[in-house]
C-alpha cells in the first residue's frame, strides 16, 4: 500500500494516494502511517478545493496530530532497532510538528525560528546516518543544517551542512548536487554554487536545471533551462516563468501568459 500510495502521489492522483496510504495504515504499515500523517493536511486541502468545501484548520491539525502520534508509536520499534528509514521517518515527524509553518502554530505556539533546534529531529537523523552511512541519511542531515541554521562563512553549521552534503554525493545520492549549489549560494560563493548546479544539470536533475537557469546571465539560456525544469515537473519554475513574463525584462510582457503560470503553480 505504501508503494502504491507513492505511485499515485507521483501521478498527482491524490484521492487514490490517500486511499492507499489509509489502507496501509489500517493494516499496520508503519511507512503508510507516516506518509498519511505527513500528507494529510495537503490532501485535505485538495479535497476541500475540488469539492468546494470550506477548509477547517482546527479539524485538520487536530487529526494531523493524532495521525503523527499513531505513526510515531508504530514506527518507534523499528527505530529502536536502528532501522535507518524508521529513524529518518521519526525525524521527519518531529520536523513537521515543530518546524513547518502550517503545523507549528498548533503544536508549538511560542516557536521562534531564530532559536530553533529540534533535538529529537537532529538525534534521529544523526543516528540514521551513523547506522547506515548511506547517501539519503547524510543528505537529510545536511538538509537539516541548511534549512534550520543561518549559514555564514564563519558559522560551524555551514561546515556541517557542506560536509554532510558532500558525503551524500560521494555515496551516490545525486540530489545532493542541488543542495550543495544552494549552500554555496547562501555563502555567496557563486563560482562553487554554479559548479554544483551544473553537475546536477548535466545529470538531468530538474531542481539543478532550475537553479542553474536562474543564475544564467543569457536571457535565452535562462528561459530555456526554466522551461526544461518545468517540463520535468519542478513546480518552482511556474513562479519564475510567470515572473519573467510579468516583468518583461528578458521577453516581451505577456500578462496572460504570466497569469497562466502563476495560476497553474498555485493549483499544484
Amino acid at each position: 500500500y505504501f508503494n502504491l500510495g507513492n505511485y499515485y502521489h507521483h501521478l498527482k492522483d491524490y484521492d487514490n494516494a490517500y486511499t492507499s496510504y489509509s489502507k496501509g495504515s489500517n493494516v499496520g504499515e508503519p511507512y503508510s502511517q507516516v506518509a498519511l500523517a505527513e500528507w494529510h493536511d495537503f490532501y485535505y486541502r485538495q479535497y476541500c478545493s475540488t469539492h468546494d468545501i470550506k477548509y477547517d484548520f482546527d479539524y485538520s491539525h487536530r487529526l494531523e496530530k493524532e495521525l503523527f502520534s499513531k505513526a510515531e508509536n508504530a514506527i518507534q520499534k523499528s527505530a529502536e532497532e536502528g532501522e535507518p528509514l524508521a529513524l529518518i521517518a521519526l525525524s521527519t515527524m518531529y520536523h513537521q510538528l515543530y518546524y513547518e509553518p502550517q503545523t507549528r502554530s498548533t503544536h508549538n505556539k511560542n516557536f521562534d525560528i531564530e532559536e530553533y533546534e529540534n533535538i529529537d529531529e537532529l538525534k534521529y537523523l544523526s543516528q540514521a546516518a551513523a547506522e547506515d552511512n548511506d547517501g539519503y541519511a547524510l543528505y537529510k542531515l545536511a538538509e537539516y543544517y541548511y534549512g534550520v541554521y543561518g549559514l555564514t562563512k564563519n558559522n560551524k553549521y555551514s561546515s556541517f551542512a557542506m560536509g554532510f552534503a558532500q558525503m551524500a554525493y560521494k555515496k551516490g545520492y545525486i540530489y545532493a548536487t542541488t543542495l550543495l549549489g544552494k549552500i554555496f549560494g547562501r555563502l555567496n560563493d557563486s563560482e562553487n554554487s554554479k559548479y554544483w548546479f551544473a553537475v546536477g544539470k548535466d545529470i538531468g536533475l530538474a531542481s539543478s536545471i532550475h537553479h542553474y537557469g536562474l543564475n544564467c546571465p543569457d536571457p535565452k539560456e535562462k528561459l530555456s533551462h526554466l522551461t526544461s525544469s518545468l517540463e520535468q515537473g519542478y513546480l518552482e519554475s511556474y513562479y519564475e516563468l510567470g515572473k519573467i513574463y510579468y516583468d518583461g525584462d528578458i521577453v516581451n510582457k505577456d500578462y496572460k501568459r504570466a497569469f497562466y503560470y502563476f495560476k497553474k503553480g498555485a493549483e499544484l
